[in-house]
């Protein structure tokens, strides 16, 4: 694929409403080649993998799983899943990639669409493109393990090729960050209900964080963003329990500021209006000389 035509389908991938995009190989192969079923240990690991889904997908998922040549007989499993659909002549015959996707479908408990198999194995790049027009949250991809590297690299992650040293590997999943442009990894161990991965896995993937790691990484911030707004809601209480106290102390201030005023008013009305007896200074001659005269002469006389 050139880098025009990568670039663009980045780009389609990155505006699609799903976020995650889960990688998984099928159910484990019978010792016979020929048959295109699941082991007995297969069938159970299919039924498992839900468990380890339902740690971290909180929606119902959209699964893909391969279509198949059902010429051969159809294989034995304890669910009743739906035979009728369009089978396709020029897939391969191998039902492992149905049958576990069927498996997730029906055990996990938030499931309402029916399993994808519009495309076989070597259709990896229209199932692909096919992701983007997906509004879930989640997708989960049931596929054969070369052509989970293809579809790895497709979206433009450069992963090596699937070593033949873990050939027979099939707790593998892959989780594709599609805002992020990331890839993660882990390894499920459904019979003890653990996730970890060999170490020819993590030599194989050491350029990758686990899946484990992207979730308690989102558990932590998601632990700092709700520790911090305990402190702020700590810090409101305790600054609005002052505020409280500042504001009632205002209102009392104001209203003893209020009677205050008013009874200054009532005591200059008072004042006022008190009434006050003037005496009143009889008007008095004026002294002349004559007057002077005639009293001292009087005086004399007398």
């Amino acid at each position: 694929m050139n880098v025009v035509g990568l670039f663009i389908l980045n780009i389609l991938v990155m505006v699609k409403s799903a976020k995650y995009i889960w990688l998984i190989r099928h159910c484990d192969k019978p010792a016979d080649k020929n048959n295109s079923c699941c082991s007995d240990y297969g069938y159970k690991h299919s039924d498992n993998w839900y468990k380890y889904f339902e740690k971290y997908i909180s929606s119902p998922p959209y699964i893909y799983g391969a279509n198949y040549n059902n010429e051969q007989n159809q294989c034995a499993t304890d669910y009743d899943y739906n035979y009728n659909y369009n089978s396709k002549i020029d897939c391969q015959k191998s039902q492992r990639m149905y049958l576990t996707a069927q498996a997730i479908n029906k055990s996990i408990r938030f499931s309402k669409d029916d399993v994808n198999i519009d495309y076989c194995t070597g259709q990896y790049k229209e199932l692909a493109k096919n992701t983007r027009n997906i509004n879930n949250n989640d997708i989960i991809v049931v596929w054969e393990h070369s052509e989970i590297v293809d579809i790895i690299n497709y979206f433009g992650i450069n992963l090596d090729k699937w070593p033949n040293i873990i050939d027979d590997e099939y707790s593998i999943v892959f989780m594709f960050d599609v805002d992020h442009n990331k890839l993660y990894y882990d390894c499920y161990q459904w019979e003890a209900e653990y996730v970890d991965c060999s170490n020819d896995v993590n030599n194989w993937l050491k350029k990758y964080k686990t899946i484990t790691e992207y979730y308690e990484s989102k558990q932590y911030q998601k632990y700092a963003l709700t520790n911090n707004a305990a402190n702020l809601q700590n810090a409101y209480q305790e600054y609005n329990g002052i505020f409280k106290v500042l504001i009632i102390l205002f209102i009392n201030l104001f209203f003893i500021c209020i009677f205050l005023f008013f009874k200054r008013q009532y005591e200059i009305r008072n004042l006022m209006g008190r009434k006050y007896k003037y005496v009143v200074i009889p008007e008095t001659q004026i002294l002349t000389n004559k007057t002077l005269y005639n009293t001292s002469y009087c005086s004399i006389n007398n």
